[in-house]
């Protein structure tokens, strides 16, 4: 990527939409720092180890996280979208696997606990199949008439919204 292709894309920035995420992310960020600090429990530890710090951090690391997908060429994505669809199918069979699929709450099997954080694979589901479909459905419209393809379209649905079914989680599965 050239000087001349990030000077063309730091023009075309949506600086209302940027103030708008950003305040989004200041008010939720506050409003977990509200709603965690009335606890003596979690008031009593240091700035830094309060869930509202964390919150914080997860912010920064997904801005850098988006800002990095927004550096890549959209073709790279395509052709890595079907990677990413099916390795999130693997992480949604993976979760309902005892040994590894952990229970939270009222005993739904949606998490993996790794050593240093956990993550909930139907969150990546989300993204995974938007980037899935998206490559699926770039086809020529004369194709995309056919039969088979709608079918093959509705399958490649019906795969992570069963499989997230099945946790079960029905707001992500119906997301």
């Amino acid at each position: 990527m050239t000087t001349e292709d990030l000077i063309e894309r730091y023009e075309k920035l949506d600086r209302l939409q940027l103030l708008a995420l950003a305040c989004l992310m200041f008010i939720g960020a506050a409003f977990v720092c509200s709603a965690t600090t009335v606890s003596p429990f979690e008031a009593e530890k240091a700035w830094f180890a309060q869930i509202w710090f964390r919150q914080v951090i997860w912010y920064v690391l997904g801005t850098g996280a988006a800002a990095m997908v927004c550096l890549v060429d959209y073709h790279t994505l395509a052709r890595w979208s079907l990677v990413a669809y099916w390795g999130m199918i693997l992480g949604l069979i993976a979760v309902l696997i005892p040994f590894i699929g952990q229970t939270h709450g009222w005993g739904a099997r949606r998490w993996i606990d790794l050593p240093f954080f956990q993550f909930q694979p139907s969150e990546f589901a989300k993204l995974a199949f938007i980037l899935a479909a998206a490559n699926f459905l770039s086809r020529p419209a004369e194709e995309l008439r056919l039969p088979k393809v709608f079918w093959q379209g509705i399958g490649m649905l019906m795969l992570p919204f069963l499989l997230i079914l099945k946790e079960p989680d029905l707001g992500s599965a119906l997301v």
